[in-house]
This record gives structure tokens, sequence and C-alpha cells, in this order.
């Protein structure tokens, strides 16, 4: 079971191993834009964040996901000249320190296969973006499978919850019934 974890992150560890950015073709300015105007990953499901973009650094930009208005963290893009005419674009995610969510950075640090998959998710949405082709979810399909195997425990545990409950109001439902 060990080894068969190893192999499931060995690529996601690879990529955050090796990855100082990616390089695009385009001018530092272009990229800029073109990432002030790009969205989310859809990797949140049915959680359905909100996201502020800024860019109030030339060579930066952020984006600020939200749930309920509070902060759960930010994408930090840095970008950087890498030559004419090309440009270097570095990502990092931080988890909000506080509020509804509690310490997302600490769960993030905790759980690195999902920070891992939120990573990769949106250097594929920044890829395509800059390229100008639709977006490869199969690209994060690695940091999926890490995910999933990292957290079978808690999906397990989830789904016992799930159908404990739904088991209690099936027996609920049952017995109003007999009572009519």
């Amino acid at each position: 079971m060990r080894r068969n974890i190893l192999f499931a992150l060995l690529p996601t560890m690879l990529v955050a191993a090796c990855s100082q950015g990616a390089v695009y073709p385009v001018p530092l300015d272009r990229a800029r834009q073109i990432l002030c105007t790009t969205d989310l990953p859809p990797v949140f499901g049915s959680y359905a964040p909100d996201v502020e973009i800024q860019a109030n650094k030339p060579s930066e930009v952020t984006w600020i996901v939200r749930k309920n208005g509070y902060e759960l963290m930010r994408y930090i893009a840095t970008l950087s000249v890498a030559g004419e005419g090309r440009t270097r674009v570095g990502l990092e995610l931080k988890g909000a320190k506080g509020g509804p969510a509690e310490d997302v950075e600490r769960r993030l640090a905790e759980n690195s296969s999902i920070k891992n998959l939120y990573l990769m998710a949106m250097e594929e949405r920044i890829a395509s973006a800059i390229e100008g082709r639709p977006l490869d979810m199969t690209k994060s399909y690695p940091a999926l499978r890490a995910a999933t195997v990292a957290n079978v425990g808690n999906i397990r545990k989830s789904l016992d919850e799930a159908v404990k409950a739904s088991e209690e109001l099936e027996r609920a439902h049952l017995q109003s019934l007999k009572r009519r």
C-alpha cells in the first residue's frame, strides 16, 4: 500500500520540486494582461467560491479566493522576463490563517496532495490562457490521483457518514408512515 501511495505521489512531488515557473513566448506585459482576465480552474466542484483578481504590482497577479466574503486562499503568480519576448510565470498558493475556515494554510501544509492539485490545476489554467488554447484538465489527473489516494480514508469516512445519514432518514420516514 505504501509503495502504491509513493508511486501515486511521485509525479506531483517531481512537479513541485522542479517547478520554478513555466516560460511562455509572450512579453511580460501581455502575459500580465492575459492573467488579469483568467478565472480559477474548475477544481472546487459545487463549492463555487468567489474570486477577486488583483494586479497592483507590474510583476504579480493575485487571485483571492473567498467564500461568503471570507478569504480562504490566494494564488500568487510572479512574472519575470525570461529573454526577449518571453515571460516566466511562477505560482504559489497561500491559505488564509484565520476566519470561519480557520487556518487554511496549516491544512494545506498538512495535506500537500490537495495543495498540489490546486496548484497544478491553476498552472494549467494559466498555460491554456496564455497559449490561447482550451483548458486541459487531464493534465491535473496525476495530482488528482495522488490527492485521492492520500485522502481515501477521509473519503471513506465521508461516504460512511452519508450512508448512515441516509439510513437514519429512511428509518424516520418508515416510522412516520407506520404512524399514519
